[in-house]
């Protein structure tokens, strides 16, 4: 938690997917469905940032940032009145 923002980040990495990392932790979720597929993962990164850019919808890669930072970029792209609690 940073300025009274709760926020998660799971940092994918080029190895995540070498390893099939992230296919494994959604096979655990559905084991052998299609959304476990590493193809189906890269697919859907690709698309929704492919998405976002189609739209002009801006977005926040979090691959070289911390949490902190991520945060930080959040609250003032949103103007969001931090709370320190």
């Amino acid at each position: 938690m940073q300025y009274g923002i709760k926020a998660t980040n799971y940092p994918l990495i080029p190895e995540d997917f070498e390893r099939g990392r992230l296919a494994e932790i959604r096979n655990e979720r559905r084991p052998g469905s299609k959304y476990a597929a590493l193809e189906n993962c890269r697919y859907e990164v690709s698309e929704a940032e492919r998405m976002m850019r189609k739209e002009g919808i801006e977005w926040l890669s979090s691959m070289h940032k911390s949490i902190e930072e991520i945060a930080t970029t959040v609250i003032k792209q949103f103007k969001i009145e931090p709370t320190l609690s």
